[in-house]
């Protein structure tokens, strides 16, 4: 396991939305191939694992080697307006979205 906390930032918003889930695993973030440009994030909780690199220790973020590469330099947030909440990752390196703004190459 290795820390690596500045790889990315993370807003209050974000850390707020964490602490609210209360959660007692790890909030994985993953990069994976899909949607409409090639690249999407994917969320979810799991048991850490040895080769995971831990983005936040105390908020307990992790994510996986070959992700790591796609998120350094981006920040996490957390939207919450009316009609939409979601996790919004801006990474710098990626300014191809598709039109629904899911995916990303």
């Amino acid at each position: 396991m290795l820390k690596e906390k500045s790889l990315v930032n993370i807003t209050n918003k974000f850390k707020i939305y964490l602490t609210n889930l209360n959660y007692d695993n790890y909030f994985r973030i993953e990069v994976i191939t899909g949607g409409c440009s090639g690249f999407q994030y994917h969320f979810s909780f799991s048991s850490i694992e040895e080769t995971d690199i831990i983005l936040d220790s105390e908020y307990k973020i992790i994510t996986d080697e070959v992700s790591k590469n796609y998120l350094i330099g981006s920040t996490i947030d957390y939207i919450d307006e009316i009609f939409n909440s979601s996790i919004k990752i801006s990474n710098p390196k990626f300014n191809n979205t598709c039109g629904c703004g899911v995916s990303f190459s």
